[in-house]
This record gives structure tokens, C-alpha cells and sequence, in this order.
């Protein structure tokens, strides 16, 4: 009996040991509800080319890992690019390192579109070093891959909209299915993110797809007037790219979200790229 006791303690340390998760040296976020927290997926709502949003991100990301979840990051990043984020993760994060990563597509075709921002990069950068700290956090891409079309059967044939949704949806499906123990915390933008359809919609959006299969919290937010890195204009030929005014967000509240943060201020987050 005293060796079947002593065999029991130490299998106790061993799992309870092993389950105690690191304290994350960073900034936690303070307003949501711990039912909220306890969602399987959390999908933060993205204004492009914007500081503040990308850090709400890591500072509810702060949380949950110090309240010991297991963590998926998902950006708005075509899945083509994801060998290069893992090669990023598991390295020093030099300067080397850091071009690597940036070489790819999507840092330079998206970059005046303020998809491809410093703020993004910093998000990807803060899970790295976590990583390396030992904390159980994994960053996805998810949206549709460079060049991923379907090809058309005839000259005339449209594209519809709901495909980059539906694509989106399922690439975190699979992630969600492959590790079901992780929260995942989804970063995107637009309608993308909308968890309750309205009318006027379509086709159903990522967040509202995700959100018939698996418990879902949607966040968005309201701002001053302020600044962000975008492309802005009336048509195509008066359209302008870059550090600009952002208006002040309409809404105080909106209803396609389950809840909405007031940020005291927005700013420019430039491209990761210079050029």
C-alpha cells in the first residue's frame, strides 16, 4: 500500500506539475467577462493598418494565457504563408530571420492596404518570443491561399463572395478540430467577423458560419476620429493608399457583435515592408 501511495503522489506531481501553465510577461486585458473567455473560438473584429487593434489582441491573448488556455492565434494571412510563420516561431527573430519571413507574398502585396502592417508583424513576433518562453501558444494563417480560385468554366463566369468566407471558415475548422484543447483567438476584419447575419447579407460570413458548430464571442469596437494606413477614395481612380484620417466609428454599440470596446484612440501602424 505505501508503494501503490507513494506511486499516486508522484503521478499527482507529475500531472499537475506538467498543467501549471507559465505567467506571461505582458499586459492582460481586463474587461471581458470570464464566460466570455471560456468561448472556444474569440474572433476580434480588424480595422487594417491600425496600432491598437492587433494589441487588444495579444493583451486578451495575454489573458488566456495566464489563465492556462492553450492558444491558437489566427490571422488574416493567406495559409500559403504558414510555412514561413512556422520557420519565424521556432527562430531567433534576427533580422534575418525576420526578412524571411517578410519575402513572402502577402507582406508586399498587401502592404498599402494596411493588412500586411508592423502591428500584424508584432502580433506574430510577440507569440514567438512567448513560444520560446514556453508558453502554449501557435499562430495560424487562415485566409484563402495566393493564386486558390476556382478556375472558370466559362469567360462570363463571376466569382462569388462567399467562397473566401467559406474557405476562411473551414481552414479554422480544421485547426479547431486538430486541436481541440486551444482557444482559438481569431484576428479579421470586415464583414468577416460578424457573428449575427443581417438582411442585406448574401452569403453567411466566416464568424457566423463558425459560430453554428462552435461556442463563439465576437468583438468589435468604437474609436475618435483618428488615423490608419488604408486605401480610401470614392472610386478606383480617386482612391488613395497610405497614413490618412480614420473617421469616428458610427456606432456606439453594433448588433452583428456580442460586444463592443470603446478604444480612447486609434493610430497608423505602417507596412512591414517599407517597399
Amino acid at each position: 500500500m505505501k508503494m501503490i501511495h507513494i506511486f499516486l503522489t508522484l503521478l499527482s506531481i507529475s500531472i499537475f506539475g506538467t498543467a501549471q501553465a507559465k505567467a506571461a510577461d505582458c499586459q492582460a486585458e481586463k474587461s471581458l467577462t470570464e464566460v466570455a473567455l471560456q468561448n472556444r473560438l474569440i474572433i476580434v473584429d480588424d480595422s487594417h493598418g491600425i496600432v491598437e487593434i492587433p494589441d487588444y489582441l495579444l493583451q486578451v491573448a495575454c489573458r488566456l494565457l495566464n489563465n492556462g488556455k492553450p492558444l491558437l492565434i489566427g490571422l488574416e494571412i493567406p495559409a500559403s504563408e504558414q510555412e514561413a510563420i512556422n520557420n519565424y516561431l521556432q527562430s531567433d527573430g534576427d533580422a534575418y530571420d525576420r526578412m524571411d519571413l517578410l519575402n513572402g507574398i502577402f507582406w508586399h502585396k498587401a502592404r498599402k492596404y494596411g493588412m500586411a502592417s508592423e502591428a500584424i508583424f508584432s502580433v506574430i513576433e510577440t507569440s514567438r518570443k512567448w513560444n520560446k518562453a514556453g508558453l502554449p501558444v501557435m499562430v495560424f494563417a487562415f485566409d484563402q491561399a495566393e493564386n486558390s480560385w476556382p478556375v472558370r468554366l466559362q469567360k462570363q463566369e463571376s466569382f462569388w463572395g462567399g467562397y473566401r468566407e467559406t474557405i476562411m471558415a473551414l481552414n479554422i475548422n480544421v485547426r479547431a478540430r486538430l486541436y481541440p484543447q486551444h482557444t482559438l483567438l481569431i484576428l479579421v476584419g470586415g464583414i468577416h467577423a460578424r457573428k449575427y447575419a443581417e438582411p442585406k447579407d448574401k452569403y453567411p460570413s466566416m464568424a457566423h458560419t463558425l459560430a453554428q458548430t462552435y461556442p463563439s464571442y465576437t468583438i468589435t469596437f468604437s474609436h475618435p476620429e483618428g488615423e490608419a494606413w488604408y486605401c480610401g477614395g470614392q472610386t478606383r481612380e480617386t482612391m488613395q493608399c497610405g497614413k490618412q484620417k480614420y473617421p469616428k466609428s458610427r456606432l456606439q454599440t453594433n448588433p452583428a457583435f456580442d460586444v463592443t470596446i470603446a478604444l480612447e484612440k486609434i493610430s497608423a501602424s505602417p507596412p512591414a515592408v517599407d517597399k
